[in-house]
């Protein structure tokens, strides 16, 4: 499990540190540096897949994340080149250190060398075979632009054989298809759904209903175009369930909120999730269910790394604490502020009741400013 992150002179950072736990909640304005934490493990992670880290090198442009070049990454007030990656591991350190001098030995100019500094080779063996470089189900990442409603999806038996729903999610209704029968979730599960079969894609579904009442999926391969097709259908009090409508005539949040489902439930212990945005396109209540999923997860020896704007994702995951579900010291949200252009990470704490030890300005509390400006009496000019 990732204890912590420290960014130097990395994007909107001159020198930060973010703790992690098994759940990790990123909130705070727009452009305030949220995302810069997740691309610095999707560099990492990109780097070690395309061979560069082994060899001392960082890849900024690959297929989880495109940076530019080092000097769109170098924070714009650094007194130095030097750009500084951390990671805390189950206690070990790990630091990658990189110049904004490109890697002359490779054609690739968005590829960096990293500068001799704590043995680098030293540091990427420290994270070789953890979850943040590791296969077979071990790291899932979905970004904010996952894919809505389309007429088909496509297939991937590479992706899907190492349980990769695609960061766009794009595979994820290939990957049901071929697990969802299969894959079984234990009934001492936190996340597993009482009263309904243990097999994945009834688990997904019954979490589909959370999000919208009555919505059941039904998947179609089409192999010979190597194409997955959606629908769903709707159940209808005292009569038969109604046909499977197109993906496309169902709007956007059951197709938005299904990979999110699917990755958080088929995730294994020991795995790393890193999700944005999981509420987009979704109802309150649908967002405050996937909260407590997300809570769930962590529950169960998952770490899951949310990136929200939303208060109902955050408040799910409080409710999960104040049921006994999730330990307060397993859950740590972190708000970003940027003031006198200097970002940094206020971190509420959190009790057994699920209550936070303080609401920082701008902390998930626009609903209260705009309570008080409608009950304030209106002024009347003549």
């Amino acid at each position: 499990m990732i204890d912590s992150v420290r960014l130097a002179n990395f994007k909107a950072f001159k020198d930060v540190s973010v703790q992690f736990r098994a759940l990790t909640l990123l909130s705070g304005l727009n452009g305030v540096g949220k995302s810069s934490v997740i691309q610095s493990l999707l560099l990492l992670r990109q780097s070690h897949q395309s061979g560069d880290l082994t060899y001392g090198r960082m890849t900024l442009n690959g297929p989880l994340v495109e940076i530019g070049t080092a000097s769109d990454l170098l924070f714009v007030d650094a007194n130095s080149d030097e750009i500084c990656v951390g990671l805390t591991f189950q206690g070990a350190e790990s630091a990658f250190i990189f110049s904004i001098v490109p890697d002359e030995s490779s054609r690739d100019e968005s590829v960096y060398q990293l500068t001799p500094h704590e043995n680098n080779e030293v540091s990427a063996t420290h994270l070789h075979g953890t979850p943040l470089l590791g296969t077979q189900g071990s790291f899932q990442y979905l970004c904010a632009e996952r894919f809505g409603p389309r007429k088909s999806m496509p297939m991937s038996d590479n992706n899907v054989a190492v349980y990769d729903l695609g960061k766009h999610g794009e595979f994820t209704l290939h990957f049901l298809s071929r697990y969802g029968k299969s894959l079984l979730l234990d009934s001492d599960n936190a996340r597993f759904a009482q009263g309904v079969p243990a097999r994945l894609i009834d688990q997904v579904d019954h979490w589909l209903q959370e999000i919208s009442p009555g919505a059941h999926l039904e998947l179609q391969e089409l192999r010979a175009a190597d194409l997955m097709i959606s629908g769903f259908a709707f159940d209808r009090p005292k009569d038969a369930q109604t046909r499977a409508f197109r993906a496309t005539n169902v709007g956007f949040g059951l197709s938005y909120a299904l990979p999110v489902l699917t990755a958080l439930l088929a995730a294994q212990p020991g795995a790393l999730l890193v999700i944005e945005n999981p509420e987009a396109h979704m109802h309150p209540r649908g967002q405050t269910r996937l909260g407590q999923l997300c809570a769930r997860a962590a529950a169960d020896g998952c770490q899951v790394i949310v990136e929200t704007h939303s208060d109902h994702v955050m408040d799910g995951a409080r409710l999960e604490v104040r049921s006994g579900k999730l330990r307060p010291k397993d859950a740590t949200f972190h708000y970003f502020e940027r003031k006198k252009g200097i970002v940094r990470v206020v971190t509420p704490l959190l009790d057994h009741e699920g209550r936070l030890s303080e609401w920082p300005d701008g902390f998930f509390d626009e609903h209260r400013h705009n309570t008080a400006a409608l009950i304030r009496p209106r002024s009347h000019h003549g």
